[in-house]
């Protein structure tokens, strides 16, 4: 064997275990989770319709399984798949896929995801009664500044698709952050933001531009219960050049609450309850809004 022949085996050698290292750390047999969920849900004016019109009361029922992996050894690093499936009463089925990683650190956590949806009801007031295909885009970024206080920054894009159109009729951005503080051991999460929105529409008089406040807040204070609440008040404004449009000058003010309870019922067993409450209030007239949902599902863990 000549000496160029032993340097090659030698190299060969190292690659081979390096490859197998990496292989090691990696691609090691993964650490598997899930659940099953099961719910119903009950939408007051689910369409949102003005105040003093006819409104439409909607009943859904939701599958959904979720299915994560452990990425390396560490299970700081994760990703996930959701399917869905709702029925939504006299408006038929629309699936639903989300595709996603995330990561955990000390110091820095990130989640990053992308979402379809087919053959789904709108529920914005100020749209007609259709169905559409919506492909979108997640993304959010934590960093612990000290202690327990996280700075977070936000990112949503969506686009709506009706008609079996091969582009958007609607293009939604939305840009934000936050201040997140995780109290005692992360039992109490309270979290305060801002985000910016807006929105492209193939009829330029729907075209808006969006800002939120928000404070989330979440605890595990009581044994065995996870409380969520969220409100939020979305301050519309319509981008519309037109003087003779209805929607010229238009804004609209908007409040949202939302809580959820999840009760731990064993080992691997969650039952919910969640509401939302929504109110809108238009300088266009006819526009004002209230709507209302009220859920409860069965969580089965694996």
């Amino acid at each position: 064997m000549t000496k160029l022949q032993s340097a090659v085996t030698v190299l060969i050698v190292v690659l081979t275990s390096a490859v197998e290292s990496a292989a090691q750390e990696f691609f090691h047999e993964p650490q598997s989770s899930g659940q099953f969920r099961a719910a119903a849900v009950s939408y007051d004016n689910f369409f949102q319709a003005p105040t003093g019109r006819a409104s439409r009361d909607v009943l859904a029922g939701l599958l959904e399984l979720r299915m994560e992996e452990t990425v390396g050894e560490s299970d700081r690093l994760k990703a996930y798949l959701d399917f869905e499936y709702i029925t939504f009463r006299e408006l038929g089925a629309s699936p639903g896929l989300v595709v996603g990683v995330k990561r955990k650190g000390r110091a820095h956590s990130f989640e990053v995801e992308t979402s379809f949806q087919w053959n789904r009801p709108r529920s914005d007031v100020g749209d007609e009664l259709e169905l559409g295909n919506l492909f979108g885009g997640a993304a959010s970024y934590a960093y612990k500044v000290v202690g327990a206080l996280q700075l977070v920054a936000l990112g949503e894009y969506r686009a709506e698709f009706l008609d079996d159109q091969s582009t958007p009729d609607t293009r939604f951005r939305e840009v934000g952050g936050a201040l997140a503080y995780r109290a005692f051991g992360g039992r109490l999460s309270p979290e305060v933001g801002l985000t910016r929105a807006t929105r492209d529409a193939s009829n330029a008089n729907a075209d808006y531009v969006q800002r939120t406040p928000y404070l989330n807040i979440r605890t595990t204070a009581v044994p065995r219960v996870n409380l969520g609440v969220r409100y939020k008040q979305p301050r519309r404004e319509y981008l519309v050049a037109d003087p003779m449009s209805k929607n010229f000058a238009r804004k609209d003010h908007r409040r949202s609450v939302s809580a959820s309870v999840d009760i731990s019922i064993g080992e691997h067993q969650l039952w919910s309850f969640f509401g939302g409450l929504d109110e809108g209030v238009s300088t266009r007239a006819g526009r004002a809004f209230v709507a209302r949902s009220f859920g409860t599902g069965l969580t089965l863990r694996y």
